[in-house]
């Protein structure tokens, strides 16, 4: 290994709390920088605007005279979700300034940046996979998430994935793309999520008239999480148990999902919406709930199934490939295309005793063993 080879972390993107790209961002990274191994090698790490960096203030802590704090100026908010940041001179400056050699980015749309190897992370092509993903210039945006993807790969010098699921989309998506480009794509490294165990508090203050017996999706509402399927599915069970038992909504409702919202309105009998829970009312919806569900078409890696199978929960899921690579044992996969057949199987997975086992979670999806396979990559290339 080269000491001489200085790096630079790029956590700009984790300016958001309790995101699937921040809980990534912040596990992997802590861990890799606190590696025997890598303590003689110099790390840059470039944080969100002070104001924007409380929820990730570990790294401000991190000792050591070769780590090396920057907080950047202004959030990236809109503008890295076009891929606007394929230009940025003041961080090639500031990296070339301090003899940077290797970045390292949690997400995808890296800046060029002639001289210095880049690593990226593609987390997965849900948006170009899925019809109607995009509610208004679905083609063009589409053609611009393409675009993204290439420059991604042709500007990196390595590539992350966050499951086999993801490299295998992206093989199979960009096969037309010169040979020195597939290959990049087929020797991308996998570093899968982690699971981190939720705060819990005995005494937590609920929301009015919330359900004792409920069935729980944790997610945002974007086309492909499939929710509409689900509550037709959830009353479906209903009424062949015969039983007075809920649907509980819980994460963010910034995306604006109008069909969604109708949907939850006819069937508000039954359905409960829990907007932007904190860990420990997380922790407490996981604890208590009857069964998880996640019926998602798509999806890159699926972190609240092993956030499910920790507390040892009953788990639905979508059969697709990401899905079948995290749920733990004992889950249960149905198609999503017949409300009978899968109503059916789903009872008879409710009635059964089988559950994940909580064990087998926390061995399989530790951080400490994901931040070791990218710590083993540093030393591999420098």
């Amino acid at each position: 290994m080269n000491n001489n080879i200085n790096l630079a972390i790029d956590l700009r993107y984790a300016e958001k709390k309790n995101t699937g790209l921040t809980r990534f961002s912040k596990n992997i990274f802590l861990n890799l920088l606190n590696a025997d191994s890598l303590k003689s090698k110099k790390f840059l790490l470039i944080l969100p605007p002070k104001s924007s960096s409380s929820h990730i203030r570990e790294f401000t802590k991190l000792k050591g005279l070769n780590r090396v704090i920057v907080h950047w100026d202004h959030n990236r908010k809109w503008r890295w979700k076009l891929g606007l940041y394929f230009l940025d001179i003041k961080l090639y400056l500031l990296l070339r300034k301090m003899n940077i050699g290797i970045y390292i980015s949690p997400f995808m749309d890296p800046p060029i940046m002639p001289g210095i190897k880049i690593i990226s992370t593609i987390h997965d092509i849900t948006f170009l996979k899925i019809d109607n993903y995009f509610t208004k210039f679905e083609n063009l945006k589409k053609l611009i998430g393409d675009l993204r993807i290439f420059i991604t790969v042709l500007i990196s010098k390595y590539l992350i994935t966050v499951s086999k699921s993801t490299k295998e989309d992206l093989i199979n998506r960009y096969k037309y793309l010169p040979h020195n480009l597939q290959k990049k794509i087929s020797n991308a490294l996998i570093i899968p999520n982690g699971i981190t165990k939720l705060s819990f508090k005995k005494k937590i203050s609920l929301p009015k008239k919330f359900p004792e017996k409920y069935f729980l999706y944790v997610g945002d509402r974007r086309p492909h999480k499939n929710i509409e399927y689900l509550i037709n599915l959830i009353n479906g069970i209903r009424a062949e148990l015969k039983e007075d038992i809920y649907l509980v909504i819980a994460g963010s409702k910034s995306y604006k999902n109008g069909y969604l919202d109708k949907k939850i309105i006819n069937n508000k009998v039954f359905i409960h919406e829990f907007i932007d829970p904190k860990d420990y009312e997380l922790s407490y919806l996981y604890k208590n709930c009857r069964a998880f569900f996640l019926l998602s078409k798509s999806e890159g890696f699926g972190i609240p199934i092993i956030e499910a199978g920790v507390y040892q929960k009953k788990i639905i899921a979508n059969n697709i490939s990401s899905l079948r690579e995290t749920a733990p044992s004992n889950s249960l996969f149905i198609k999503c295309q017949n409300i009978n057949e899968d109503k059916k199987k789903v009872i008879y997975y409710l009635r059964n005793n089988k559950n994940p086992s909580a064990k087998e979670v926390l061995k399989k999806w530790k951080w400490q063993n994901s931040s070791k396979i990218l710590c083993d990559f540093i030393q591999k290339i420098c």
